[in-house]
């Protein structure tokens, strides 16, 4: 794939979220805004994919992959830090790891 073809990392964006590979849509979204940092669509795209991985976040943490729901809640936040739901929910992880400030 061409490094620098902002259609092809949207694209394959797109079928990776499609198949649930939420985090290497997020990746492939952030290269190609990287790329275009002023295209609408695909920032549009990459807010979705991060509230999925927000609910992504929330699955990991039902089963019990604290360090996983950190993560993902953190990269949600990236996005809207505003959001008190998942700032909640990260706070809950941090509590389940013992991290403590």
């Amino acid at each position: 794939m061409d490094e620098k073809n902002v259609k092809a990392f949207g694209t394959r964006a797109s079928a990776r979220k499609e198949m649930f590979l939420f985090k290497l849509a997020e990746i492939d979204y952030q290269t190609a805004l990287a790329l275009d940092p002023t295209n609408k669509a695909l920032q549009v795209e990459a807010g979705k994919v991060k509230e999925l991985l927000g609910e992504e976040g929330s699955a990991a943490f039902k089963l019990g992959d604290f360090k996983e729901a950190l993560r993902l809640y953190t990269i949600t936040l990236s996005k809207n830090p505003k959001n008190p739901q998942v700032l909640a929910n990260r706070a809950m992880a941090h509590i389940k790891l013992k991290k403590f400030a």
